[in-house]
């Protein structure tokens, strides 16, 4: 038996104060990772690559890649989830952290760090469904850092908006979840919703031309212009609808 409690306090690595961390590795090769490099969302979790080629190995098989590199004493993602409490939370709020099993985990006191010592397997366990769908507000989620909390019910892990829809989901959850029904799906590896943005923003080109409903001159100089309203000739159409 106390081999057993000791093999378990050696995958707890403990964070505090300060919050000094070890560095994140890669999570398909385990290279050291740079801040701001590519990342995938899986489970709630973020997982970091040492490159732009890793991630669509990852993507296609989370699960197998896991199995490697959990086992090799490095750590490969964060969480984006206080596992305790079941909040979003970042490492600016986090007043503690725990690395186990490969993955950090963030925590928004020390108490909850020591509760989640105790017992961690309870807390890291997660259902074979979830839903990126809050069932409150009826509002689907474009990621997991979109959600601001989580609960679990009958497994399947659903994601809420924020933190007051799991409140009153908890209360009546078997009429919440006919609102999630449709989204309930086998957790995918998916590209954080910022990172699309991003790429998106970079491939962006500006241009001006003239609308094709009046002939005035318009420019797009952002991505966010190409849908709003055309003022050239109040034809109610987005600019890009008018660029043709």
């Amino acid at each position: 038996m106390l081999t057993i409690v000791l093999a378990a306090a050696m995958t707890l690595t403990p964070h505090q104060g300060t919050m000094a961390q070890g560095p994140l590795s890669c999570a398909v090769l385990g290279n050291p990772v740079a801040d701001g490099g590519p990342a995938v969302d899986y489970k709630g979790v973020r997982y970091a690559f040492c490159c732009s080629m890793c991630p669509a190995g990852f993507q296609k098989d989370p699960e197998k890649q896991l199995g490697v590199d959990r086992g090799n004493g490095k750590t490969i993602g964060v969480s984006l989830f206080d596992p305790v409490s079941d909040s979003r939370i970042t490492a600016d709020s986090a007043k503690a952290s725990t690395d186990y099993q490969g993955v950090r985990y963030l925590f928004a006191s020390a108490d909850e760090q020591k509760t989640f010592a105790a017992t961690p397997d309870k807390y890291t366990k997660t259902p074979d469904k979830e839903a990126l769908f809050c069932p409150v507000e009826k509002q689907k989620l474009s990621g997991y850092a979109a959600a601001g909390s989580y609960r679990d019910y009958e497994g399947v892990r659903y994601y809420f908006c924020c933190a007051q829809c799991p409140v009153d989901f908890m209360k009546k959850p078997a009429d919440y979840i006919k609102n999630a029904a449709a989204y309930v799906t086998t957790p995918k590896a998916i590209v954080p919703a910022e990172e699309k943005k991003a790429d998106a923003d970079t491939s962006f080109q500006a241009s001006t031309f003239n609308c094709k409903h009046c002939g005035n001159q318009v420019s797009i100089n952002s991505p966010d212009d190409g849908n709003s309203v055309c003022s050239a000739c109040h034809c109610g159409k987005t600019l890009n609808q008018c660029k043709g």
